[in-house]
């Protein structure tokens, strides 16, 4: 719900001892006022009732601008039990307020925990339970960009050819400055890459088989194996070495830079293509 303060004490204090209320203080005249209003209501569009967006015009509302200090514009206040339990100033960028809203708005600690059983599941091979935490993640909150990677991360060796489709429209809405856009971007590649029509277009060679090995190992989701036969292309054949190199990045982000396939393979990866 978004709607403009006419009642202070109804509309935000009583109102947040129903559900939390994110307050956002600006004004006309407000250049970054005009950048983060659109914003903080596109996600108070998708939050699925969780929270209101009270908008307060601190020229016509001076007295409640003056009574909580509000120095300078944007200012943003969250309500909860008529009490500010968190605020920021500045026009923010999107990514940055999602995640700020993660680590303010109740109930957000149980997701956090769900997301963590999912990834210390998936480490050890428990496949299943990382799916059922994931699902109930998602369910409770269906933004959660680093739950919909990591869904599509199953999808992805699922050796489905459906559900690799899912995989492509779970990260579909992931915007461009999340942090997690380019784990989406490396995944519709390597999605793409399990199509038979990508072997197809590639250009004749000797060396085809490595490319073909990389892709069966990425089915299996051994991607190690995979860039071991993908950085071999690499080396072996120059008319590969975009493809390829495309491929290994691919997986680097996807996987995170700092992930142990990651650190295992960038050396070679390296010395392969600059050499």
């Amino acid at each position: 719900m978004i709607y403009e303060v006419e009642d202070f004490q109804q509309d935000v204090l009583e109102k947040s001892f129903q559900q939390p209320v994110l307050v956002d203080f600006w004004a006309e005249w407000c250049g970054p006022c005009r950048t983060l209003g659109p914003i903080l209501e596109r996600l108070a569009a998708e939050n699925h009732g969780k929270w209101s967006l009270a908008k307060i015009n601190t020229e016509i509302h001076q007295e409640i601008a003056m009574y909580f200090q509000i120095r300078s514009i944007p200012a943003v206040k969250l309500f909860i039990d008529g009490e500010v339990v968190n605020e920021f100033t500045g026009a923010l960028p999107e990514s940055s307020i999602r995640q700020w809203l993660e680590q303010t708005l109740p109930g957000n600690s149980d997701n956090n925990q769900l997301l963590e059983f999912a990834k210390e599941a998936l480490e050890v091979g428990e496949v299943d339970q990382a799916l059922l935490a994931l699902k109930r993640l998602l369910n409770e909150e269906p933004d959660h960009d680093e739950g919909r990677t990591l869904l599509a991360r199953i999808y992805l060796v699922s050796q489905d050819e459906d559900l690799q489709k899912q995989a492509v429209e779970l990260i579909e809405p992931i915007e461009p400055d999340s942090k997690f856009f380019d784990v989406a971007e490396a995944l519709r590649l390597l999605v793409e890459m399990l199509d038979d029509k990508f072997l197809q277009n590639l250009p004749a060679s000797p060396h085809q088989v490595l490319m073909k090995e990389g892709i069966n190992e990425l089915r299996r989701g051994r991607f190690d194996q995979a860039l071991k036969h993908w950085i071999d292309a690499l080396k072996k054949e120059r008319g590969y070495r975009e493809v390829a190199r495309k491929a290994c990045v691919a997986v680097f982000k996807f996987l995170g830079e700092d992930s142990e396939v990651a650190r295992q393979y960038r050396p070679a990866f390296s010395s392969a293509f600059y050499s």
